[in-house]
């Protein structure tokens, strides 16, 4: 696995994103990946092994130590907070000092089928018609990295989460809230990578 894409969203933030070269046998055997029968198949397997190694290998420690409790990752004894996730060939990191989360996806037309589940009427009206796909991928990335950065039961993608108006769709830092029982002031940055859509948010 080789990493394609670092950054420092802010000074106490960064975002890391590798690549799995193959989903050969051969090629997994000599990065340490272990076939676990009747635990997911082979692509999701894979794409959560690289993705913890890619953890491990930032906070420079072994993968093992690495373990999860109600579905959530957490590292003893580690005082930075994490987020993780993974699409396609893509594993993606994100590491700050604050809550953070992260969300990278392949950027396709089909994410306008489930728009009107996470986009609310304020989002449509900031969201050009002529950038509809990646507006809508942004505010998608956003709430999914909001949900796990606030780690703390159901939230509504349409009320409980909520982006500020931003205009640069290929690059840009915007800001976000969670409201449910608190509120929790985000910022949030985005990336396009090829065919993906990066985003990344911490509390601010």
């Amino acid at each position: 696995m080789k990493i394609v894409y670092q950054n420092s969203f802010d000074k106490h933030t960064d975002v890391f994103v590798g690549e799995i070269a193959s989903f050969e046998k051969d090629y997994l055997a000599q990065h340490g990946f272990t076939f676990s029968p009747g635990t997911g198949n082979l692509k999701k397997q894979v794409q959560s092994y690289f993705v913890r190694k890619l953890l491990a290998d930032c906070l420079g420690i072994n993968i093992f130590q690495i373990k999860k409790k109600d579905r959530i990752p957490y590292v003893d004894g580690i005082d930075e907070y994490f987020s993780l996730s993974h699409a396609g060939d893509k594993v993606a990191v994100i590491i700050g000092n604050k809550r953070v989360g992260v969300d990278i996806e392949l950027e396709t037309d089909k994410i306008l089928n489930i728009k009107h589940k996470f986009v609310n009427q304020q989002e449509d009206l900031f969201i050009p018609e002529d950038k509809i796909m990646e507006g809508a991928s942004i505010v998608w990335g956003a709430k999914e990295s909001m949900f796990k950065l606030y780690q703390k039961g159901a939230l509504s993608y349409l009320n409980h989460l909520q982006l500020h108006p931003f205009n640069d769709f290929d690059s840009d830092k915007f800001e976000c809230f969670i409201e449910k029982n608190e509120k929790i002031n985000c910022i949030g940055q985005h990336q396009k990578l090829g065919d993906y859509r990066l985003v990344g948010v911490w509390e601010s």
